[in-house]
């Protein structure tokens, strides 16, 4: 029947007059056909219906229904033009019908086969106006997950992040905004993964450290960080990585790859001279690693230290010490100990240092048993000094040898006071046994002085002994070799040369032990630089000698830092002729410095630094240095400009920390040499500064300063020629202001040039901060180099009327008379006059 149907509908449609088309029985036709299933056919039939209909509701109608049968074909068995004309029937009908029922689903179909086929510009110019009409329905949702799909094919993440932020403000389903929040979070972490492709390490690197606090509840927070942390050190970043790896470490630290990221950041900060950053970081790790608890935990109390954080190192000293083992806390004590300075009359200290005596932990034990030696003996207690020290230098005790040492030293010094005060005034009767007394006294200081310098590693404890014995046996050849006779007038004059011949053969081996004991000094001075004054003791020296000139301990304001001119980037390149004191481009300006002088370049920087160190402001001086090691960590520049702050700041321990690092970066550079050298004397560490000092003089760095400080090594060496070849490039006022006029004439009288020395005395009198000290010199040259008594005590009693120390005026005084009581035809040699013709 239906065929029969159909047949008749085709008879009938044939013969239909086309100026009168019957859309009423065409459309019935359609309508059987859609019933058939024959859809291809029912749409062609719907379509003709929509173009030839005069009813608009037959018309909207059919045009629907020949999309809605053609994609019911479609569905039965697709042809190569379906879209094409699915297309073309949906615009007909968009055309025909804008605002139809069925128009905005039409629509999205339109820009839903677009997007099929891979037309995203087309798909979009169909799909947009329906995302962002709110009356669009499902079709308005269903359009926002195409175009999302569309602009992720094409990676455009930052599209995606704003699209998406932009229809998450429109819906209020809680659902639809989580998985909106999920796609900007992946569209923005995507879109730094561009970034980083595109070679901009370190714009990627921070942005993933944003993305990290802006998703930290996100799986991708995680991955997000530890890939900045990477992208950092990629591209040179190393502060930015640590400080990454510390963050990571404290947010993931069940994750292995932490305790790595914090040993690299403890490594690069360490080395780039962030001491307090390396403490921090190594604390750190000492709460992650067990096992190298220990370790780290000593290594950030001693950086804490030096960055003057005292409370933060106690604390984890502290700590340890609550973790450890009675019979292991020794070395935590002590440690405990050095960060105490300054509080060693508080109980607290005193607690420290008994707990490690109880302890005996070694050396500390003895280093404070040896600090309260030398206690007594300042006290002027020196039968307790020598008792409290006899435990310190048993051979058997394995105690360390340089306490030994001093503790040798102690008792030496006890019994030299001792042997000078066994004076030799007497009579011929009893001669013989004060003779033989102090001979007794001399052997046993001598064996101090000599076990304490045959034990010594440290060259200046080896210098007070060498020392010691040279003033012994000066006191025992001008006392036992010309004692005060009270009955001398009762002998006669056989008699008495007789004695000056056995008294001559009694000192003769000790005058050869001093000489030789001279020679040894002047080895030790020239191997260690060694250079610790023999200061004249008056109060024990006998009235037949004289006062040789000594060196004091130079004032620091002589010995400035040298800065470098900024001309190069390159330390190497940096030359001799680019150094200077005070760089002229530096004189006049002020510290300044803003986060925007980070960009400068490295010479530009040096500049700015200068200029802070010459207007001592350490606070700019080390944020500039921080830019520099930011710039280049590999280079000195930053870590040699921050042991300047340093040292501006008082933090003496930190800034020679820190120029030992600059110079493991750059070793050959005589400008870094010499800081060392100023941070070492600062540090009282003489003997290694002078060698210093030295090195930076040989390497090329020859100033006023290294002058200075080669003349004064020359003259602990004993080569006076060089002291008078190096002082006379020296100014007159810096020589007085050091005081060192008296050492330049004393050497030139060496020379000879006697005229010449007295001379230059006496032209520095006026300069001289000591004048008293300057008329010795001038008194010793006449008395010993001239042999000329009078003009001797005349500059003995310019002296006298200038000095203000009382042992000194008691010593002047006893020359004075010797000198008058001694005409120069019977006078005594002394040992120092022998000493010059035996040299000469």
């Amino acid at each position: 029947i239906a065929e029969y149907t159909l047949q008749a509908f085709r008879i009938h449609l044939e013969e239909e007059d086309p100026t009168k088309p019957d859309t009423k029985t065409r459309y019935a036709y359609a309508e059987l056909l859609f019933q058939l299933k024959d859809y291809r056919l029912s749409s062609e039939q719907y379509a003709l219906v929509s173009q030839k209909s005069v009813d608009t509701k037959t018309s909207h109608d059919s045009s629907y229904s020949a999309l809605v049968a053609l994609e019911k074909a479609k569905e039965k068995k697709s042809e190569s033009n379906d879209d094409e004309t699915l297309v073309q029937l949906g615009k007909y009908y968009l055309q025909k019908y804008p605002h139809g029922e069925h128009a905005l689903q039409i629509q999205f179909k339109i820009g839903f086969i677009a997007y099929d086929h891979g037309n995203f510009a087309e798909a979009e110019k169909w799909l947009k106006p329906l995302a962002s009409d709110p009356k669009a329905g499902e079709f308005k949702r269903k359009s926002e997950d195409l175009i999302l799909d569309i602009l992720n094919s094409r990676k455009d993440y930052a599209a995606i992040k704003t699209f998406s932020e932009k229809i998450s403000k429109q819906t209020t389903d809680d659902s639809r905004k989580s998985a909106l929040s999920k796609i900007i979070r992946e569209a923005n972490y995507n879109q730094i993964q561009e970034t980083a492709k595109a070679g901009d390490k370190t714009k990627a690197a921070e942005e993933l450290v944003q993305f990290y606090r802006d998703n930290k509840g996100s799986p991708l927070a995680k991955d997000s960080l530890w890939q900045a942390l990477s992208l950092y050190y990629a591209d040179g970043k190393i502060f930015d990585g640590a400080e990454t790896a510390r963050i990571y470490a404290k947010d993931y630290p069940e994750d292995k790859r932490s305790l790595d990221a914090l040993k690299d950041a403890a490594k690069n900060y360490a080395d780039a001279g962030l001491i307090l950053p390396a403490a921090q970081t190594m604390d750190l790790i000492s709460t992650l690693s067990p096992k190298d608890s220990e370790r780290y935990m000593e290594a950030a109390s001693e950086l804490y230290m030096l960055e003057g954080k005292t409370k933060q190192a106690q604390d984890i000293l502290r700590k340890q010490l609550a973790e450890t083992k009675p019979n292991q806390q020794g070395k935590l004590y002590t440690k405990l100990l050095s960060t105490m300075k300054g509080q060693e009359g508080s109980p607290e200290y005193q607690k420290v240092e008994d707990k490690i005596l109880s302890l005996g932990y070694e050396p500390a034990a003895s280093q404070i048993k040896l600090k309260k030696v030398e206690k007594l003996f300042a006290q002027g207690k020196m039968a307790e000094a020598f008792n409290a020290a006899k435990p310190l230098v048993a051979t058997d005790s394995g105690i360390d040898d340089d306490v030994r040492a001093r503790g040798r030293l102690i008792q030496a010094k006890v019994l030299e006071k001792e042997f000078v005060d066994t004076r030799t005034k007497t009579t011929v009767e009893k001669l013989a046994l004060i003779l033989g007394i102090k001979t007794e006294k001399l052997d046993k200081a001598q064996t101090a002085f000599l076990t304490s310098a045959k034990v010594a590693n440290d060259p200046n404890t080896k210098l007070e002994a060498l020392q010691g014995l040279n003033r012994i046996y000066t006191n025992y050849v001008d006392t036992v070799g010309h004692p005060i006779l009270k009955d001398e007038a009762q002998l006669s004059d056989e008699d008495k040369k007789l004695l000056a011949e056995q008294l001559a053969k009694l000192t003769a081996p000790i005058l050869d032990k001093k000489i030789e004991t001279d020679k040894q000094l002047k080895n030790l001075a020239k191997d260690s630089k060694a250079t610790g004054s023999n200061v004249a003791d008056f109060s024990n020296l006998p009235a037949e000698e004289t006062v040789r000139p000594w060196i004091e301990p130079l004032a620091l304001d002589q010995l400035k830092a040298y800065l470098p001119v900024p001309s190069s980037v390159d330390m190497k390149e940096a030359s001799l002729e680019k150094v200077s004191r005070f760089p002229s481009s530096a004189r006049a300006e002020k510290c300044s410095n803003s986060e925007s002088d980070k960009n400068l370049s490295i010479p530009q920087l040096i500049n700015k630094a200068n200029i802070c160190v010459i207007g001592k402001n350490a606070a700019g001086t080390e944020k500039l240095a921080l830019w520099m090691t930011q710039q280049n960590p590999q280079s000195a520049w930053g870590v040699f400009y921050m042991s300047l702050a340093a040292e501006m700041q008082g933090q003496i321990d930190k800034g020679l920390w820190l120029i030992e690092l600059a110079m493991k970066k750059s070793s050959d550079l005589p400008f870094l040499v010499y800081q060392k050298a100023r941070m070492l004397y600062q540090h009282q560490d003489f003997a290694q500064a002078n060698s210093m000092f030295l090195k930076s003089y040989d390497s090329g760095l020859i100033t006023p300063e290294t002058t200075l400080m080669h003349g004064v090594v020359s003259f602990a060496q004993q080569d006076c020629l060089s002291v008078v070849e190096d002082f006379a490039k020296l100014d007159k006022a810096m020589l007085s202001r050091q005081g060192l006029a008296p050492v330049l004439s004393e050497c030139l009288a060496q020379k000879g040039e006697f005229d010449l020395a007295i001379q230059t005395a006496e032209e520095n009198l006026k300069l001289e901060n000591n004048p008293a000290d300057l008329w010795l010199e001038i008194a010793r040259i006449q008395e010993i180099y001239r042999f000329d008594s009078s003009k001797a005590m005349k500059a003995y009693e310019s002296a006298l009327k200038l000095t203000r120390q009382p042992d000194t005026k008691e010593w002047i005084q006893r020359k004075l008379d010797f000198l008058k009581g001694k005409p120069k035809a019977s006078r005594a040699v002394t040992s120092q006059e022998v000493i010059n013709e035996k040299y000469n």
